[in-house]
């Protein structure tokens, strides 16, 4: 709501403000998902993430357990990181300078993603 969908450049402001007449808009309504157990359950996930944390050979480890007395413990953990994944990226406005220049005014913590 109140977010900007398009932008519409005329050389008279009669063309740009009939160009942005002309603008039509399609929406579709979407459940919410709100946090990590709605998005599980929904098979939605964000791919371009792609990153991990990854030390030593943990099949071979797991396979070793039994035998040297060790105990394998399943369950979750949740830390708050997760919580609030679903507002970054939040916004950024981007605005034209001279000589083909841009500057952009970024609101989130993970401006290398947009």
């Amino acid at each position: 709501m109140g977010q900007v969908i398009a932008v519409v450049v005329g050389e008279t402001e009669a063309a740009a403000r009939a160009g942005a007449r002309a603008v039509v808009v399609e929406y579709e309504d979407l459940p919410a998902i709100l946090d990590i157990d709605d998005a599980i359950s929904s098979n939605s996930s964000y791919e371009e993430w792609g990153h991990s944390i990854e030390s030593g050979n943990v099949d071979a480890m797991l396979m070793g357990v039994d035998a040297q007395g060790e105990h394998v413990l399943e369950g979750e953990a949740r830390m708050g990181g997760q919580e609030h994944f679903y507002l970054e990226p939040n916004a950024c406005i981007v605005i034209p300078g001279e000589n083909d220049e841009i500057v952009t005014y970024s609101s989130t913590q993970v401006s290398a993603a947009l």
